[in-house]
């Protein structure tokens, strides 16, 4: 994947995750590198690790508002309800344009928020994006042991 393409938003836009709905632009960042492999094994179900890679991001802070975890009902990580009620809260985000990016809480790793890991969605559309900065890409080497977990884990296919 090229540099541009890793932050343009449109995968979001075409696969819409938590905090986006369908056709809206998003990055999503973690802000850990084994945060954000939990959340491509999680999201993706996919058990071939090998030639990944992760992009390093700085993202001034002045760029990034701190979703207030109060706001998120008990039901926030639920496949329908949930992901319908963080677009709900990330609209209202986007519209303000009060921010670039947003840190919202992991619903794979939900307790991670409080200590320092998150998630951050960033809005390739708001006029501050361009002051975020993409390094190159470095290879991820995932330990072989947690992809035949995975490959043991999944279930059989059709």
């Amino acid at each position: 994947m090229a540099a541009a393409e890793a932050i343009d938003g449109y995968g979001a836009a075409h696969s819409p995750g938590r905090w986006n709905m369908r056709g809206v632009r998003a990055v999503y960042l973690a802000s850990r590198v084994a945060l954000g492999l939990l959340e491509v094994v999680v999201q993706s179900g996919t058990v071939a690790l090998a030639n990944y890679a992760y992009y390093p991001i700085l993202v001034p802070d002045e760029l990034l508002m701190r979703l207030d975890r109060t706001r998120l009902s008990a039901d926030w990580r639920t496949m329908m309800r949930g992901r319908d009620e963080c677009r709900t809260l990330a609209d209202g985000w986007r519209s303000s344009a009060a921010s670039a990016g947003l840190v919202v809480p992991s619903a794979v790793v939900p307790e991670a928020y409080d200590e320092g890991e998150f998630n951050v969605v960033l809005d390739p559309e708001h006029h501050d994006f361009r002051k975020i900065t993409l390094e190159a890409p470095r290879p991820l080497s995932a330990d072989a042991r947690l992809e035949a977990l995975l490959t043991r884990a999944a279930p059989p296919t059709a």
